[in-house]
């Protein structure tokens, strides 16, 4: 073998060694899935209308207790937290699931959202939103009911997502269960792969009784429609922002508290509205689901219902929230954006092209 070929092979071993070594640049640190959820139950955010340990009329099954236990079977660890929100509580947790909020009781405190935000920025956790139509409840005569979507949009903000609530009320003539505002989902987003692995199996209507619907938020905070957000490009991989369910396109958009008007769309518009959308890559690798219902509540109240009171009719509720769940606990870091590995590429060409002349000159 002459000099030449042992150069040349010289220069191929160093050239494959530097392309092995900036190649462990670009892959993702994957951690590892932790299995603790805090449910919040603090003192006006009940996942019902009572008491949060009986339910009301002769329904024997308690919603909660039976979450609680699937979730237990399926071998995560569950805690209901009743005092409030904070880091001590969230230490070691995975996730975190905020039910709507009943009365201003429930507003979030200050130290509450920061402590939220600084779990977030742990990486690697599930922050599950929930929120409520702003339909005037006669308890809510004097504060009115902005409240519901005011205090979710607080969080969402402080974590830096781009989905918001809209301080409305949505309906569906047609695709409801025995009244408007009872609407069942009918669109869902199939060309999404995260929504995909989220409505996995699931076949039959999901319930949103009474929902709000979502809204959308660019990087500066403007409002803007879901098809116009800014998507992930060639050196960006957020927002990574998609919706999973709508209302039929007949839904029906109206204001039910005229002193906090609705912040994007307007009273009396129609079409397909927005009832659960999600966010991943927060801080790296944390994760929001946004409903516009609470996940858990009575039977027919929420969107956890497997059917409805006096009703035939089977849901796939239970399904959607384990589903969701599953997702949410996945392990997901923000990739690589395409264009630094373009870059990477030509670096390690150039790199190689010098190396390759270096020697050829020391020939």
């Amino acid at each position: 073998m002459t000099r030449r070929h042992m150069r040349f092979q010289r220069n191929i071993l160093i050239l494959f060694t530097a392309i092995t070594l900036l190649s462990l640049f670009f892959i993702a640190p994957v951690s590892p899935q932790a299995k603790k959820i805090v449910i919040d139950q603090k003192i006006g955010r009940p996942y019902w209308q009572s008491s949060p340990e009986v339910i009301p009329g002769t329904d024997n099954n308690k919603p909660l207790k039976n979450v609680v236990g699937n979730l237990t079977a399926l071998g995560y660890e569950v805690v209901i937290e009743r005092g409030g929100i904070n880091s001590s509580i969230l230490q070691d947790a995975s996730a975190l699931i905020l039910f709507k909020i009943k009365t201003q009781a429930g507003n979030y405190t200050q130290a509450e959202i920061d402590a939220i935000v600084n779990w977030m920025k742990t990486g690697n956790k599930f922050l599950w939103v929930a929120s409520d139509s702003d339909y005037p409840d006669t308890y809510l005569a004097a504060t009115g009911s902005d409240f519901r979507e005011d205090q979710p949009n607080k969080i969402l903000a402080a974590i830096g997502a781009h989905i918001r609530v809209e301080l409305a009320s949505v309906s569906s003539p047609t695709w409801n269960i025995g009244a408007s505002y009872r609407v069942l989902s009918n669109v869902t987003n199939t060309a999404d792969p995260d929504v995909v692995k989220i409505t996995s199996g699931i076949t039959k209507p999901i319930n949103f009784p009474g929902p709000a619907c979502l809204i959308f938020v660019n990087d500066q905070g403007t409002l803007v429609s879901y098809d116009t957000l800014p998507k992930p490009g060639l050196f960006s991989s957020t927002p990574a922002v998609f919706w999973v369910l709508k209302t039929a396109p007949d839904g029906v958009l109206s204001d039910g508290s005229p002193k906090f008007p609705p912040l994007f769309y307007h009273a009396g518009d129609t079409g397909s509205f927005v009832l659960m959308a999600g966010e991943k890559y927060l801080y790296g690798s944390s994760k929001v689901i946004v409903t516009g219902e609470s996940p858990i509540g009575d039977i027919g109240y929420s969107i956890w219902s497997y059917t409805y009171p006096g009703k035939d009719i089977s849901l796939d509720g239970p399904k959607l929230l384990y589903n969701t769940i599953a997702w949410g606990l996945t392990a997901d870091s923000a990739p690589i954006p395409t264009g630094y590995y373009i870059v990477g590429a030509v670096v390690v060409v150039i790199a190689a092209v010098a190396v390759y002349f270096f020697f050829i000159k020391k020939k």
